[in-house]
């Protein structure tokens, strides 16, 4: 008889919001209301949208893989309509925390101009405020479960962002780089803000896009100065360097 090998896990750890839509014809003046001209919902945040993509990849793969999800929801409508979808996409919501008292769901507020396709978003975190490291032992309100960085239970790589407490991310990286079998982890540090040196080393991948990069090296890809017919020279230019900022400080040099 055959022994299957277990299955590659994936652990994301992060946000679930609700998104809020509105479509209108332009934006609204301070004190003014405008009619919209639609409305949509929908499941969000993105911690809860990395969980989906790699349900879905999942899906498709033909080793098999196993997504969990690790984050927390309010205990209404919003929380269980997020929990419901991230199930339909095959990922694991065990360790998704159901908030009480009186804790909202994350929500997002979307307003989108219709002809220019801008955006203005306000979000209010709500239950994804209370995913706290799991450096506070036996804590009612632990929310990083301990079984991640134990070796028979730790998963092949561990995902985050940045819309959850930032000390929660920082916790769990350390956590990870120190265990006994040190788990991987994949960093999207969006929204983007400034992280201490040290965790670079201890980040095995991270994904950022342009903002982000810029926001982090401290690079400016489009100087105010830049000559319109040399702009996709100055920014691979400014890219190498951002890189370069980078690898340096993944490398321990800075």
């Amino acid at each position: 008889m055959t022994l299957e090998a277990p299955k590659p896990i994936i652990a994301v750890i992060g946000s679930l919001n609700y998104d809020l839509v509105s479509v209108v014809s332009r934006f609204p003046n301070p004190g003014e209301t405008l009619t919209s001209e639609s409305f949509s919902t929908n499941p969000g945040g993105k911690g809860a949208n990395q969980a989906v993509a790699a349900g879905r990849i999942a899906k498709v793969s033909v080793s098999g893989l196993d997504v969990v999800m690790i984050g927390a929801v309010g205990n209404d409508g919003y929380g269980s309509e997020l929990i419901q979808g991230l199930k339909n996409h095959g990922v694991g919501t065990k360790d998704v925390k159901m908030v009480d008292g009186g804790v909202n769901t994350g929500v997002a507020v979307i307003i989108v101009e219709k002809d220019t396709g801008e955006n203005r978003i306000m979000i209010d975190p709500g239950a994804n405020k209370t995913v706290v490291p799991y450096a506070i032992p036996h804590s009612a309100e632990e929310c990083i479960p301990n079984h991640l960085f134990q070796p028979t239970t730790r998963p092949d790589l561990i995902v985050m962002q940045l819309e959850i407490p930032l000390d929660t991310v920082m916790k769990t990286i350390d956590h990870a780089a120190t265990a006994s079998i040190p788990v991987p982890v994949l960093l999207n540090p969006a929204p983007a803000q400034e992280l201490p040196p040290g965790v670079y080393p201890k980040v095995e991948l991270l994904v950022v896009n342009e903002t982000e990069a810029a926001i982090l090296s401290g690079v400016d890809f489009f100087p105010s100065h830049i000559d319109s017919q040399k702009e996709d020279e100055v920014v691979l230019l400014k890219a190498r360097e951002a890189l370069a900022w980078f690898v340096q400080r993944g490398q321990g040099m800075l």
